[in-house]
């Protein structure tokens, strides 16, 4: 056999599409349980089979931690494990980074929510974990290196997201993901995403004074004096106001 036709072979076991028991009847058919060699190269496939889940498991568990615990308390572990396989099943990894192959979980949850029986905040909260993990990633912008130079502006790293649901507040106690009870409180919120000063990324509540701030800045407006540090101590914004004329 060709190792192109070998790899197309175990392309869909290693990709969690088919089990171990398919792809060496693909593979080695008989041979498997006659001949030594074949059945020692059956047992290897199943350890990369076993390696490849656990970092499909892992890509989506590190990212989405609040939303994996959330999963298993409303529905237990086979819902969570069901839902990864499913979802890797739909979007097969794509990226040498482990952790952005999970770039489409929370559109995959706004599609399958209802039917596994998870409320629509699910799939906010995974949203919000994604951007959290973009943020954290974000490449350095050169704009911010110097962040008390140049005109008034937003940090590069700054991103605003709707949601429905009170998630920040929710989130903000207890920390522990595990130990996290109930439901966040369904009124509309604005997510402000951002990496501070220390280059820590941070998320929180955007407030009207503050929303009405960072379009301003976006704009180009000029802004009143008792505004215009709102956000800069905490890194959203950036430069001076003297600089902006």
């Amino acid at each position: 056999m060709k190792l192109e036709q070998f790899f197309a072979g175990i392309a869909p076991f290693l990709e969690g599409r088919e089990s171990h028991a398919q792809v060496v009847s693909a593979l080695y058919g008989d041979a498997a349980t006659r001949d030594d060699q074949a059945s020692r190269d059956a047992a290897r496939l199943e350890i990369y089979g076993r390696f490849c889940r656990g970092h499909r498991f892992g890509a989506l568990g590190s990212t989405f931690e609040e939303t994996r615990a959330s999963v298993l308390r409303l529905l237990g572990e086979p819902a969570w494990e069901a839902l990864v396989t499913d979802y890797f099943r739909a979007h097969p990894m794509h990226h040498a980074e482990l952790n952005e192959n999970g770039s489409e979980l929370p559109a995959f949850l706004l599609l399958e929510a209802s039917a596994r029986g998870l409320p629509a905040w699910i799939c906010e909260l995974a949203d919000l974990e994604w951007w959290s993990f973009r943020t954290r990633v974000a490449p350095d912008a050169l704009e911010d290196q110097a962040p008390d130079k140049g005109p008034l502006r937003l940090g590069a790293t700054v991103e605003l997201r709707p949601y429905a649901h009170d998630l920040c507040g929710w989130l903000e106690e207890p920390r522990d993901a595990a130990a996290r009870t109930g439901a966040p409180e369904a009124r509309p919120c604005v997510a402000l995403f951002w990496r501070d000063r220390d280059l820590d990324s941070r998320v929180g509540e955007a407030e009207p004074l503050e929303l009405a701030i960072l379009q301003a800045i976006h704009l180009q407006r000029p802004l009143a004096e008792v505004t215009a540090h709102a956000g800069q101590d905490a890194g959203v914004l950036l430069g001076s106001r003297d600089a902006s004329g």
